[in-house]
């Protein structure tokens, strides 16, 4: 299998999302998504994570992913902030 067909498993495993910490734990090297992001095939979200989609993309996944030091108290103040509340977290 090919790191390009590896790096698709992966976007469809994570439902069009990667991080660059996803190739490293594959052993691909990380200039594939420089590559892919200059070709115009992914999109770069934030620092580390792409998409292969260009209609929408979870946020929560996003903010998560760029926010792992954050407590569990800011990911709630952050999620009440947009309005949705603090029920059932």
């Amino acid at each position: 299998m090919t790191n390009i067909e590896k790096i698709n498993e992966i976007f469809i495993h994570h439902q069009g999302l990667i991080t660059r910490q996803d190739l490293v734990d594959q052993n691909i090297p990380t200039w594939f998504l420089t590559d892919l992001v200059k070709k115009g095939h992914i999109t770069r979200l934030s620092r580390g994570i792409y998409s292969n989609r260009f209609e929408s993309f979870d946020t929560y996944y996003v903010f998560q992913q760029t926010h792992k030091r954050c407590e569990s108290l800011d990911f709630k103040n952050a999620i009440a902030d947009r309005g949705y509340g603090l029920q059932g977290l």
